[in-house]
């Protein structure tokens, strides 16, 4: 080839090469770092999650009048159990004021007023709720006939407003005497109405079917005022809350025993050393019980006798009962004797 075609050649192949930088670079010759597309980097989430708001909780414990419970302590337990509960006691009004998380939660009751009995009650907390009333059962004796007075001790009392009934019961009360003194009251008992004497008293005999049977009185006022009323409780001379007292020693002892029955005795040691019990009677069957220590003899039968050791000041109880004999009469009776060695 001659050198004049090859220098043709040359400046073609040369020329194209022009061309085609040309074309992709839309028409210019020259770039910049400023004509290239940026990298950009996509921004990172916030994966750290806000506190939970708290919700405002008002609580209030009840009874099924609406009375409310103060000084009620409350426990409120997560349903989840992922917390420990935290307890409250209930103000004047029965309230407590809780912040809690949003979810489901259990309220323990953990002190209630005696005779109020609640459950344990699951309640849902959410925002803008209303407040929760929390309901117990009173079942503290009020007079009425499901909720009688209950007569534990020698005396109860209360006021009873004018044209008004209050019930009373008694457990193993049988053969004790309940008096009212008030000449505006009347007593009902086993359907018989008992009315004040000319001293405004009122007193009758209580019998039951069986030593454990609970019976019931009412008391009703006829007045025009308010009463206030002391109903009061006696137990027979020798009954166990009522024993008869021994002062002298070395003397006979007639104990008239009911049929079933005990007789109850108390002396009170006067000095330290032995008391013995003795019976010449068949049917006798009696104990000494030092209350005061806790001891307590064997029984005698028959004309048998039993010691036990005292300390001056304790108090000593001789229990009187019959075996054999007439298991037909009423009573019994029963003659002993104390010594002291």
């Amino acid at each position: 080839m001659s050198r004049i075609c090859k220098t043709l050649v040359l400046a073609g192949l040369s020329a194209l090469v022009i061309a085609t930088a040309c074309s992709c670079n839309g028409g210019n010759s020259e770039t910049t770092p400023a004509d290239t597309d940026p990298i950009t980097t996509p921004p990172v989430a916030d994966t750290t999650e806000a506190p939970a708001e708290k919700v405002d909780v008002t609580l209030t414990v009840q009874d099924q009048d609406g009375k409310p419970m103060t000084e009620a302590v409350i426990t409120i337990l997560p349903v989840s159990g992922e917390s420990e509960g935290e307890s409250y006691t209930t103000d004047e009004s029965g309230k407590v004021n809780a912040s809690l998380d949003a979810g489901a939660y259990t309220v323990r009751f953990d002190v209630l007023p005696e005779y109020v009995l609640g459950i344990d009650t699951e309640i849902t907390v959410t925002a803008g709720m209303d407040p929760v009333v929390l309901g117990v059962t009173d079942n503290s004796p009020n007079g009425s006939e499901e909720r009688p007075f209950v007569i534990n001790e020698d005396t109860v009392s209360a006021t009873i407003p004018a044209g008004t009934t209050y019930t009373y019961t008694l457990f193993g009360a049988n053969n004790r005497t309940v008096t009212v003194q008030n000449a505006n009251l009347e007593i009902t008992f086993k359907g018989t109405t008992y009315t004040p004497d000319e001293n405004g008293e009122i007193s009758f005999r209580v019998t039951a079917d069986s030593p454990r049977e609970h019976v019931f009185f009412s008391v009703t006022n006829k007045g025009t005022d308010a009463v206030e009323t002391t109903v009061t409780l006696t137990s027979d001379p020798g009954a166990m809350d009522n024993p008869i007292v021994i002062e002298i020693l070395g003397e006979n002892v007639s104990a008239n025993v009911p049929k079933d029955g005990m007789v109850y005795y108390k002396w009170t040691a006067t000095t330290t050393g032995h008391l013995t019990v003795s019976s010449s009677d068949s049917i006798n069957n009696i104990s000494l019980n030092n209350l005061t220590t806790s001891q307590v003899t064997d029984f005698t039968q028959g004309s048998e006798s039993a010691t036990i050791s005292i300390t001056e000041g304790d108090v000593i109880t001789i229990v009187v009962s019959t075996v054999g004999g007439d298991r037909n009469a009423e009573f019994q009776t029963v003659t002993f004797m104390l010594t002291l060695t």
